[in-house]
């Protein structure tokens, strides 16, 4: 099962950024598997992220 999730991200000061992947498990484990994550998005320093929401955009069985 492969699903194609929108992953949204804040940062501390409220700066919201997001992005688009597919990952290999099941919708709800898709979901379980970035909630409440932290994801470094600085491209020449660190920008620490965390996710606060998942938007599911395909799933393919």
């Amino acid at each position: 099962m492969r699903t194609v999730v929108k992953v949204y991200l804040q940062d501390e000061q409220g700066n919201k950024d997001w992005f688009v992947t597919p990952i290999n498990l099941p919708e709800q484990e898709a979901h379980e598997n970035y909630i409440g994550k932290w994801f470094n998005m600085g491209r020449e320093t660190d920008h620490m992220m965390k996710c606060w929401k998942v938007e599911t955009l395909k799933v393919e069985k």
